[in-house]
């Protein structure tokens, strides 16, 4: 019991729940006391002091281990009614600012590809198994993935799903699973063996690899015991591998044996072997914007004025960016010479609509772009690291004095050239991608098909062929913004593709078949050609199969041999033109596939083309249609070509003719090659029997 405490007279006086009461009564104290309670006060535990600021204390409210730190933003996903308390509730235990519960209407699947590119952790409340299956479309590149974490609706356990290590799943889980009370799984081999990977150690130092693809070679000599080589800052040495026997602290410099080595911020190219692993500390690029006339002492004093307020020391600025406008300003030359870092500038248009940077319509009225410090930081960070991953904001514009402004953009982890996937877009200014989806059906598609569906914001399409991509992308259809249009619209809502992508967007114009075989790649160009508006919008062609190939595949073997593909429509091609090739196609000894054959009014080309193909190949020519061709309900017929019936012909039919070397044997239309003729097997030796 303590009577006025802090006071002059203050008094102490100690005892037990049973005897407290007689003690203070014994005191005279009857009034103006605090009475403490606990067995931290028994006397045979001394003075002892409260933990609940210890340095290596951490509870629901407090994150303070280093295994559990994880400063990133988290999108919180409750998969049912039920599982949304448990979401507030982890929410509260983040911190304020530090998560987002993202609910409403919409599927699970499409909240995560809406999340994906913008938090740093997505955590679901619920089951694992739907998690997996509402990530599995997203899951990309270990070295830009965020962090994913399941925990159960009653908060037993949380489980690190993905991006274990360099996202920091394995310490969000941990943090999840103290402020719920319950127990984390994590099941990398480092940290079930106790550890600590290298790429783990680079998350928690903030760093950054130069090529993530050596991780794994480097992690799995760890886990075997063999010997690995560390040189570079002997404190991260010993926080981590001091007492490891198999890592071996060495001088930069020093002669070694021929083993792999870690490289920790001094790597050397010319030293360097094919399995070492090189990590540098300057991860990071300073967005600078100023006055024009600005003090230079006063801007430079700014600047790490603004590094020190975020934990960021001068020697891990990787570089200094900024507008055009302000490539010769005193003031950033003199605060690139402090930081001995380059100093980059960038046009207006370039980091005008960058993704992630806050625009402002009096920076934009001021400079020609809405965002300078952001912006710039974000372009030059995007590009130090290889331009294959978006580059994110560590610390949003500040403004400073009302004359200067700061941001600072963390570079993307790195990969070789060998492993980096092509881009269907650019991750800091969005583009077109045009997509072919084939007959539409899943096995049609390929994977780039499906990934620059996956990837884009926007979908844009005929609103058949968009039937198509809701099928496959599922529930994450939802998530995306639809342009659409009807059959004869192509020209508007290329035009509306376009215009998204200029803004910014990433637009996945889709098709069936192939883009660039009748159908919207060559739009996409003409209009980017003849609009000065698009001609700074990134396109792309990803390449689908096209409906000879799935007709070919349904009859045989019929184009092996080079083929013919002629169009009979004419409406954006003169019908005279039509004729032309019809005869020429007709007169050369190639296999023909016949694309838009007949609509329900016009039906004269194709009449004509038969014809044409019946004189140059007589009546007894093989012939075939597919119609809806790879499709469920794919339709087929074979026979001589004074056979085939015209009337049972449409625009989603394909029409084969064959040419001197094709036969119909066993139901299949095979164009002979040649091999029967060179290695003397077969009949016909390569004609018609």
């Amino acid at each position: 019991m303590v009577y006025r405490a802090s006071w002059d007279d203050e008094r102490l006086v100690r005892g037990t729940l049973r005897d407290i009461a007689r003690r203070a009564r014994e005191a005279g104290i009857f009034r103006q006391a605090l009475l403490i309670c606990g067995r931290a006060l028994s006397p045979d535990r001394g003075h002892a002091a409260s933990k609940l600021y210890d340095a290596g204390f951490s509870h629901g409210c407090r994150n303070s281990l280093a295994d559990e730190r994880f400063p990133g933003r988290c999108a919180l996903l409750a998969c049912s009614k039920s599982g949304l308390a448990k979401a507030r509730e982890l929410a509260q235990g983040l911190g304020e600012g530090r998560a987002e519960i993202l609910a409403g209407p919409e599927p699970l699947a499409a909240r995560a590809a809406r999340a994906w590119p913008r938090f740093d952790g997505l955590v679901f409340v619920g089951a694992a198994g739907i998690a997996v299956r509402a990530i599995a479309p997203l899951l990309g590149d270990k070295a830009a993935d965020p962090a994913v974490v399941a925990i159960d609706e009653l908060g037993r356990f949380a489980v690190s799903l993905a991006g274990g290590h360099l996202a920091g799943a394995n310490r969000l889980a941990r943090r999840i699973a103290r402020i719920a009370q319950g127990q984390a799984c994590v099941s990398t081999a480092t940290d079930v063996h106790g550890m600590t990977a290298f790429d783990e150690a680079c998350a928690r130092e903030d760093c950054r690899i130069v090529d993530a693809d050596r991780i794994r070679a480097l992690n799995q000599a760890l886990l075997e015991g063999r010997d690995v080589a560390f040189r570079g800052d002997r404190a991260v040495y010993g926080r981590y591998w001091e007492n490891s026997p198999c890592v071996h602290w060495q001088e930069p410099d020093a002669p070694g044996p021929d083993m792999p080595c870690v490289w920790w911020n001094c790597f050397d190219p010319a030293k360097a072997g094919p399995d070492d692993l090189a990590v540098t500390a300057r991860r990071f690029i300073l967005g600078a914007g100023c006055r024009k006339g600005c003090d230079p002492a006063g801007f430079v004093q700014a600047a790490l004025a603004f590094l020190a307020r975020h934990g960021i020391a001068e020697s891990r600025v990787a570089g200094l960016a900024s507008l055009d406008l302000k490539r010769d300003e005193p003031c950033m030359a003199r605060l690139a010479e402090a930081l001995h870092v380059p100093f980059w500038t960038y046009p207006a248009r370039t980091l005008d609509g960058v993704p992630g940077a806050r625009a402002s319509a009096m920076v934009r009225e001021r400079t020609g772009t809405g965002s300078v410090s952001e912006a710039a930081a974000l372009v030059m960070a995007f590009e130090e690291g290889g331009r294959l991953h978006p580059a994110k904001l560590r610390v949003p514009k500040e403004a400073v004095q009302g004359s200067m402004t700061f941001a600072l953009a963390a570079i993307p982890h790195g990969r070789s050239a060998a492993s980096r996937p092509k881009a269907l877009y650019s991750p800091l200014r969005g583009g077109l991608c045009v997509a072919g989806l084939g007959s539409g059906e899943p096995d049609s598609a390929t994977p780039e098909a499906m990934r620059a569906l996956r990837e884009c914001t926007v979908l844009a399409g005929y609103s058949g062929y968009l039937d198509y991509a809701r099928r496959l992308l599922g529930d994450a259809y939802a998530a995306k913004e639809i342009v659409s249009s009807g059959m004869r619209g192509e020209t508007e809502r290329c035009r509306k593709a376009l215009e998204r992508a200029r803004e910014g967007e990433r637009v996945c114009l889709v098709c069936s078949g192939d883009p660039g075989i009748l159908a919207m790649a060559g739009l996409a160009f003409e209009l980017r050609e003849a609009d000065p508006a698009f001609r700074d919008v990134p396109v792309t062609v990803v390449p689908g199969v096209t409906a000879a190939s799935l007709a070919a595949a349904a009859l045989g073997a019929p184009l092996q041999n080079g083929f013919t593909l002629l169009s009979l429509s004419d409406l954006l091609v003169p019908a005279s033109e039509v004729r032309a090739n019809i005869r020429a196609a007709a007169s050369s000894a190639l296999p023909c596939a016949i694309y838009n054959p007949a609509g329900r009014r016009r039906r004269e080309l194709l009449a004509e083309a038969l014809a044409v193909f019946r004189f140059a190949r007589g009546d007894d020519a093989p012939a075939a249609w597919v119609r809806h061709a790879g499709q469920p309900a794919q339709e087929i017929w074979t026979g001589r070509l004074q056979d085939l019936d015209q009337d049972r012909i449409d625009m989603s039919t394909i029409v084969l003719v064959g040419g001197p070397r094709t036969v119909l044997a066993k139901g299949a239309l095979v164009d002979r090659r040649g091999y029967g003729e060179k290695y003397g097997f077969g009949e016909g030796q390569g004609g018609r029997p």
